[in-house]
Parts: C-alpha cells; sequence; structure tokens
C-alpha cells in the first residue's frame, strides 16, 4: 500500500472523493496511475517522536501450562488460504471498475498476412488517462505465427510509429492464446494501433483495449 495525499479532487480506492490535501492510503499499482494522472503525490513522511527510554527489564512470568492438542484436532489446522495477506492481492475500486470503457483496435478477422492484422486508422488515446489496457485474442494459427505489437504515432493514419508494447508471438504449439499489455497513456502520442506480424498464417486474431476517460 501506498499513503497519497490528493492534490486535485477525485475518487480514492473506496469510491469517496478525496478533498484536495486529504491523505489516504491505495494499492501500489492504483496509486502510480493517480499520481501519473496528476491527481496525487505520496503523503509527506511523519515527523518521527523522540525516542522514549526503555523500561527496565523485568523477570517473566512462567506461562501456565497449556493442554496439548489432541491427534486430529481441526482447530489445529491453518485455515485454507493461509499465509496469503490481503495485501498480495490488488482490487480495483467499483467506481473505476465502472467507469472503465472498451474501445476495438482490430476487429476479428482471419488475417492471411500482417497486413490484414494492422489498425488502420489509429485510436485517439487523448480523452483517457493513467493506462490502457490492451489485450490481444488469437484464435487458430494455420501455420508460422502472429507477433503482435502496440505502436503510437502523432497521426491518425499511424505514419512513424514507435513500439510502445509486444506480446510474445503465437504459433500453432501455444494457440489459441490471451494476453494483455499495460499501456502508460502519458507515455505514448495522440493515437495507437496494432500490428500483427504474422510468419506464413493465417491466424484469427482481435484486440480491444480498455481504459478510464478523464473527468470533466
Amino acid at each position: 500500500m501506498m499513503r497519497l495525499q490528493a492534490i486535485r479532487s477525485h475518487f480514492g480506492p473506496d469510491g469517496n472523493v478525496q478533498a484536495v490535501g486529504s491523505e489516504y492510503e491505495a494499492p501500489d499499482a492504483l496509486a502510480r496511475m493517480l499520481i501519473a494522472a496528476g491527481k496525487a503525490t505520496p503523503a509527506p513522511a511523519a515527523v518521527a517522536a523522540p525516542p522514549v527510554a526503555a523500561p527496565a527489564p523485568q523477570a517473566k512470568p512462567k506461562p501456565a501450562p497449556q493442554a496439548q492438542a489432541q491427534p486430529h484436532d481441526r482447530r489445529q489446522r491453518p485455515r485454507a488460504g493461509a499465509g496469503h495477506s490481503r495485501k498480495d492481492r490488488i482490487m480495483i475500486p467499483s467506481n473505476i471498475a465502472q467507469a472503465a470503457t472498451s474501445v476495438q483496435l482490430l476487429a476479428a478477422v482471419d488475417a492471411a498476412a500482417t497486413a490484414n492484422a494492422t489498425t488502420a486508422t489509429g485510436l485517439d488515446i487523448t480523452e483517457y488517462e493513467g493506462f490502457l489496457i490492451v489485450t490481444q485474442n488469437v484464435g487458430v494459427v494455420d501455420a508460422g505465427s502472429i507477433t503482435g505489437t502496440i505502436i503510437t504515432s502523432a497521426s491518425s493514419d499511424l505514419s512513424s510509429p514507435t513500439t510502445v508494447g509486444t506480446f510474445t508471438a503465437v504459433t500453432t504449439a501455444n494457440d489459441p492464446n490471451v494476453q494483455s499489455i499495460a499501456i502508460e497513456c502519458g507515455k505514448c502520442q495522440k493515437y495507437i494501433g496494432y500490428i500483427g506480424t504474422i510468419v506464413t498464417g493465417g491466424a484469427l486474431v482481435a484486440v480491444s483495449a480498455v481504459g478510464v476517460k478523464k473527468y470533466v
């Protein structure tokens, strides 16, 4: 968990509005998204209290004898899931999940060549903030492989692109296959798109993105 201080009013992890200057805790992944969006900053460290002298050691009383556990005592068995802290699991707040929208980068197509598995017109991401989760869904690969990349460009025709994410190649050995990549909007240009490089082919593929639009 990371402690944050709001620098713009926004919804916090618990779904409540965080006023400017308020402090709260958020999961690390969500905290980085809020910081990248300019809505929060790491909270200032608390001033440490002056050290207090430790009391003189005292003799510890002997513990009372405890009854030994009976064989097969169910109370002595560890709980299911013991050892997995809640901090190990990152939960998406309901207000963020409900605000997420899904868009299509490449409609499902049985692509015979790379040109058939390439975004024609880039997706304008200026309305989005934080991260976009881009998902590549590959069905049957007839032969060879398909390797997907996410590109960004200042132009809607995706000219002079820069690669911002690459999926692991999908072949006849590991199809069908679903993969997702997190793309940081602040590090992209105005448009993003997808290129599925096909060797031999064909391949059935579709690509979509999920993100949260900026608050108005």
